[in-house]
């Protein structure tokens, strides 16, 4: 859970713009790694625990949709056969400017000197109290662009997760808008890369993303496991 909490935040997806609590994650970071600070001591690959790039994934086309019908209002049986695995990505990468880089070490560097006397287990509790103060943790966020009208802005995170789906404002901490997987009639690709969301009272959703195959999936694997807890809750108790 640790490794996968700073994996998001390198790839850029704990959502907070607030340079000073990405400086205290990368500090928590190195004294979990390293240990205290030592006179001389340097960081020399940012990257590691600052996320300083921003990664665009560019994957192939799919070459058909569908659509899934297999939400909390009824259940089929092998709804996932039209999902075409045709993912390819080529990363590409922007670096901030190289004077705010060395102005972000330093800023790092600091802070892990205040740490001194912090051990391993202290270090990666406090990086996890502060991942965990995001409402949406425990989420799966897809980079996704809205253009179906004005309501929301352009550049989205679609955020999956056990209870609902919520889009968020790239970096903002709190949700647009969320639906909780009761409320979600249908769900699929009407056509290639455009993702959609049909909910009760006629609102639909839709967002353009490549990523319709693993967004589907995890829907649906969300949604099999509560119909199986409610299924598992309603059988008899054994005496």
């Amino acid at each position: 859970m640790f490794e996968q909490a700073y994996n998001d935040v390198i790839q850029g997806r704990f959502p907070t713009a607030a340079t000073q609590t990405l400086v205290r994650l990368a500090a928590l970071r190195i004294q979990h790694d390293v240990g205290d600070y030592k006179s001389g001591a340097w960081i020399p690959n940012l990257e590691t625990v600052y996320p300083v790039k921003k990664k665009v994934q560019k994957e192939e086309e799919l070459d058909k949709g569908y659509t899934l019908k297999g939400t909390l209002r009824g259940l089929g049986k092998g709804t996932l056969r039209k999902l075409k695995n045709m993912e390819s990505d080529d990363p590409t990468q922007k670096l901030a400017d190289e004077a705010e880089l060395q102005a972000i070490k330093v800023s790092v560097t600091d802070q892990w000197k205040k740490l001194k006397g912090m051990s391993r287990e202290v270090a990666q509790e406090q990086y996890m109290d502060v991942i965990r103060s995001w409402k949406g943790y425990g989420s799966t966020l897809f980079h996704v662009e809205y253009k179906q009208d004005n309501r929301y802005p352009k550049e989205l995170w679609l955020a999956i997760n056990k209870q609902c789906v919520a889009l968020y404002k790239r970096g903002d901490l709190e949700p647009i808008v969320s639906y909780p997987y009761e409320q979600i009639l249908s769900f699929g690709a009407p056509v290639a890369n455009t993702y959609k969301l049909i909910m009760e009272g006629n609102v639909v959703v839709s967002v353009e993303t490549p990523k319709v195959l693993e967004i589907a999936k995890l829907m649906k694997a969300y949604i099999n496991a509560i119909v199986k807890e409610r299924r598992n809750s309603e059988l008899p108790a054994r005496r």
